[in-house]
C-alpha cells in the first residue's frame, strides 16, 4: 500500500461481563514498550496503563491500578519510529478495552490520528463513540478496514484523544483498560495513489462557474507529465492544460486547477487527466481518467451578486455597548478580504481610525468578519464604521458596496464598566486553575474562570469589586503566611480580585455587613453562592430580601 490513511475505517464494538476480554492481548502490540507523551488536559492517570499489556482483570492487579482514567480532550503520542527498512508502519487494527468493576465507566470515546513519514501534520484515522452501557461491565472496540486494506501506511507516530462520553458524575470520563496498535513493518511503496474525493462531485449539478476543480488523493502527490483536459459536452470542444502550467497546482495530497478563464454557465462538463501526469512521492503513476463519466458535472448560473449585510453586532443605533466588544458583520454568503480599510470614526471628537483589511484585528471566518480593535473604545462616546468598496468580496470576486456614511452603523458606548460583586462562601474567594485539585486551600473558586468566559468572543466591560482580602489574608495558604500558591491566572496581576467571598461564612454573617457593603461596592449585580454552608432557610431570605430592597 502507498503511504496513505484507510478512505472507510471500520469501527466494531462489543460489549461484555468485566473479565470477558482477559485473554484477548496482541502478540504484536506496536505500542507495548513505549512511553506515551501527554499533552492536552491531563490525564487522570498513568498512560503507561494503556499498554502494559493487562486488559481484563480486575481494575486492581497486585495492589496496583490496571486502568487509565482519562480526561475529556487528554492526547497521549506514540512514536513508533520508521521500523529497520526506514519506511515506517503498516497499521493493520487498532484495539481498545474499556472497563471498570460494578460501575458504568466502560464506554468509549476517542479520536486516532497518524502522522506519515515525512508529513507536517497528523491525519485524522477514526472516530470511536461507543456507548452501549448504562451499568457495569466492559467494552471492546476494533478497528479495521472496510476493503481488508491497512488502516494507514507508512506510519511514524499515532495519537489518541480522549472524548467525552456518559460518565455520569465523572464528568464525560472512562476507563481504558488498553489499546494495542497492530502492524508490521511498511514495504517499498508500490501502489498508485487514489482519488478519495472531486470537488465538484461527479455528477453534480450547479457548480459554480468561478470555482477551482480539486482532487484529493489518498497520499501525497507530485506533478508527472501530460495533460488535464476539460471537455465541454455540449459544444463539444475541450481545453488542454499541461500538467506543469501554472493553472495546475499540488499541495500534499490535493490538485488544484484554476483555469485562466471561468467554465461556461448551465453547462455539461467532463475532466479528464493523462495517466503519467499524477504519482505518488515513490513514482507510482495515478491510472488517470480517460472517460467522460468519472468526473463530469453540469455548472449553473455564475455569482454575480455582491455580498449583501446580514447581521451588524452591536446593531446599528445601540447604545450602551461595552467599550471592549468586538464589531462584528455577519454577510449572507463566505467572504475574502481583498484590500481598502476599516475605519472606526469617533464622532464626538471627532477623530478616526483606518485598520488595513489585512492586519491581524480584522478576521474572517467564513460569513462573518470579526474587528477586534487593539484599544477598548472609548466610554460614553458615538461611533461609526465605514468600510471601503473594494474591501470585502464575495468568493466569486463581487464586491461588497461598502459602508460610506456615518449612519448606516453607528452606536453609542456603555458610560462605565458593569460593576460585579461575587458575594458569599470559600468557593467564591478560590480561584479555579490549580489543575492537580491538591494542596492548595483555594482550589475550588470560581471566578478566573467566570472572568475568562465574559471576557473572550463577547469581550464585556466589567469590573469586579468588593473589599474582602480572602484568599491572600488570615487563611493558611496566603503566600504571605508562609504558603508558596499564586494562580498561573491571577486576578490580582489585572485589577479585578474585587469580591466579597469569606470562607465558611453563612447567610447571618453576610446579613451582618450587606448593608455596608452595598453602600461602599455600589455593584449592578450580585452573583450569590452562600448555600453550602447556608441551612438557615429565613437567613437566606432576609439576605435576598435585603439585597433586591437596597
Amino acid at each position: 500500500m502507498a503511504n496513505g490513511v484507510s478512505a472507510a475505517p471500520v469501527v466494531t464494538g462489543v460489549s461484555g461481563e468485566e473479565l470477558d476480554y482477559v485473554n484477548d492481548v496482541s502478540g504484536t502490540d506496536l505500542l507495548h514498550g513505549l512511553t506515551g507523551v501527554d499533552s492536552g488536559p491531563a490525564w487522570s492517570t498513568s498512560t503507561v496503563r494503556l499498554n502494559d499489556g493487562i486488559h481484563g482483570d480486575t481494575h486492581s492487579v497486585d495492589g496496583t491500578s490496571s486502568i487509565t482514567w482519562t480526561t475529556v480532550g487528554a492526547i497521549v503520542t506514540y512514536d513508533l519510529g520508521l521500523g529497520s527498512g526506514g519506511l515506517g508502519w503498516d497499521i493493520n487494527s487498532i484495539l481498545s478495552i474499556a472497563a471498570w468493576d460494578s460501575a458504568a465507566f466502560g464506554n468509549q470515546g476517542y479520536s486516532v490520528e497518524v502522522k506519515l513519514k515525512n508529513a507536517v501534520d497528523f491525519t485524522a484515522l477514526a472516530t470511536v463513540d461507543y456507548q452501549p452501557l448504562t451499568g457495569s461491565g466492559a467494552t471492546k472496540v476494533t478497528l479495521t478496514d472496510d476493503d481488508g486494506d491497512v488502516l494507514a501506511s507508512g506510519v511514524e507516530f499515532i495519537r489518541f484523544t480522549a472524548n467525552s462520553v456518559n460518565a455520569g458524575a465523572n464528568n464525560g470520563r472512562f476507563t481504558f483498560r488498553e489499546i494495542d496498535v497492530v502492524g508490521v513493518e511498511s514495504g517499498p511503496d508500490e501502489t498508485p495513489p487514489t482519488v478519495l474525493s472531486l470537488n465538484p462531485a461527479d455528477d453534480t449539478s450547479g457548480a459554480l462557474p468561478s470555482d477551482n476543480l480539486v482532487v484529493t488523493f489518498n497520499e501525497n502527490i507530485a506533478i508527472g507529465s501530460g495533460n488535464i483536459t476539460i471537455k465541454n459536452l455540449d459544444t463539444p470542444s475541450e481545453t488542454t492544460i499541461p500538467i506543469a502550467n501554472a493553472q495546475i497546482s499540488v499541495s500534499g495530497a490535493v490538485l488544484t486547477i484554476n483555469p485562466d478563464s471561468d467554465l461556461a454557465a448551465n453547462t455539461n462538463y467532463a475532466i479528464q487527466i493523462d495517466t503519467t501526469a499524477i504519482d505518488d512521492t515513490s513514482g507510482n503513476s495515478f491510472i488517470g481518467i480517460s472517460n467522460d463519466t468519472t468526473w463530469n458535472f453540469t455548472t449553473g448560473e455564475p455569482d454575480l451578486t455582491a455580498p449583501m449585510v446580514s447581521i451588524l453586532s452591536p446593531p446599528d443605533d445601540a447604545t450602551a455597548v461595552a467599550s471592549g466588544s468586538n464589531l462584528v458583520i455577519t454577510f449572507n454568503e463566505d467572504i475574502a478580504i481583498e484590500n481598502g480599510n476599516i475605519t472606526l470614526k469617533n464622532l464626538d471628537t471627532p477623530s478616526e481610525t483606518a485598520i488595513p483589511v489585512g492586519d491581524a484585528q480584522i478576521s474572517i471566518s467564513g460569513a462573518v468578519l470579526t474587528i477586534n480593535p487593539s484599544s477598548k473604545l472609548a466610554n460614553k462616546t458615538h461611533y461609526a464604521i465605514q468600510i471601503t468598496a473594494s474591501a470585502i468580496t464575495d468568493l466569486s470576486g463581487n464586491s461588497f458596496v461598502g459602508i460610506s456614511d456615518d449612519t448606516t452603523w453607528n452606536f453609542v458606548t456603555a458610560d462605565e464598566p458593569l460593576r460585579i460583586t461575587c458575594m458569599g462562601d470559600s468557593i467564591t474567594a478560590g480561584y479555579t486553575d490549580n489543575p492537580s485539585w491538591e494542596n492548595h486551600p483555594f482550589k475550588h473558586g470560581y471566578r478566573s474562570g467566570l472572568y475568562n468566559r465574559i471576557t473572550g468572543t463577547r469581550r464585556y466591560d466589567f469590573k469586579f469589586i468588593g473589599g474582602s482580602t480572602e484568599p491572600w489574608t488570615g487563611i493558611s495558604g496566603d503566600p504571605s503566611r508562609g504558603g508558596d500558591y499564586k494562580p498561573a491566572f491571577d486576578l490580582r496581576d489585572i485589577d479585578q480580585d474585587g469580591h466579597r467571598g469569606y470562607g465558611g461564612k453563612t447567610a447571618g454573617f453576610l446579613n451582618n455587613n450587606i448593608v455596608t457593603w452595598l453602600e461602599s461596592d455600589n455593584p449592578d449585580i450580585i452573583l450569590l453562592k452562600i448555600g453550602t454552608n447556608s441551612q438557615d432557610q429565613s437567613g437566606l431570605d432576609t439576605l435576598v430580601d435585603t439585597i433586591t430592597t437596597n
